[in-house]
């Protein structure tokens, strides 16, 4: 039984046009936005998109990467970590980490392409939300994201810390928008599938149906009973 994602709130037509998103934040308007949403976590991938940066750079050097998200109690020297990453590859003006944000939707729809890199993430809404928005995602190629996105209709998918692989993935949109408009047009429909209707409808035939198995099993319990 999968959760539901707040679609409305990742409806496009309730929101700025991308290019009108990043003047509201402060983005460059122009040039390729790729971005990742999720607190500072290694499992969740983020150096996985930075080392990914320099091949992509290659091809599109007006592009950058952006990553929305706070620190992490628990892993409090990532942030620092990733930093260190960032200045090590020299990357420090093409991707930013812009801490902790309570307007998701809107920094979701200022992006170009929405990476979603995490080792065997248990299901991820981010991934729904951003397919909701249309967008067009690479996410991680282990656990819910496999289940939610099939490869090359409705997203992309990418293994874990294969930064390669993930460069690769992206690029596959930036070199292509038609095929990224595609894929983002059919993101957008299969996201309508973890809507809140779409869940209640899953849990009453799942309640039907266990009640109708009930019925028939109930019947039979009660003839063993007095056979015994």
């Amino acid at each position: 039984m999968y959760p539901s994602a707040e679609l409305e709130r990742f409806n496009p037509e309730r929101l700025p046009a991308p290019a009108e998103a990043r003047r509201q934040l402060g983005l460059p308007e122009s040039g390729p936005l790729i971005g990742m949403v999720g607190r500072l976590q290694r499992w969740k991938g983020m150096h996985t998109l930075v080392q990914a940066m320099p091949r992509i750079l290659e091809r599109h050097p007006d592009a950058r990467a952006v990553i929305v998200g706070g620190r992490h109690e628990l892993e409090p020297d990532y942030e620092p970590w990733l930093c260190r990453l960032i200045t090590r590859l020299g990357l420090q003006d093409r991707v930013w980490l812009a801490g902790f944000q309570t307007d998701i939707p809107l920094w979701m729809q200022a992006m170009d392409v929405v990476v979603h890199a995490s080792d065997r993430e248990p299901f991820g809404i981010v991934v729904v939300e951003a397919m909701a928005l249309g967008k067009p995602v690479v996410a991680g190629a282990e656990g819910g994201p496999r289940e939610i996105i099939t490869e090359g209709v409705d997203g992309l998918l990418a293994p874990y810390e294969d930064a390669e692989a993930l460069a690769r993935q992206i690029l596959r949109y930036l070199d292509d928008p038609a095929f990224a408009r595609r894929v983002g047009e059919a993101a957008r429909h299969r996201a309508r599938d973890f809507s809140p209707e779409a869940f209640a409808r899953r849990v009453t035939d799942v309640l039907r149906d266990f009640g109708e198995m009930t019925d028939r099993i109930a019947p039979e319990a009660h003839e063993k009973r007095r056979a015994g």
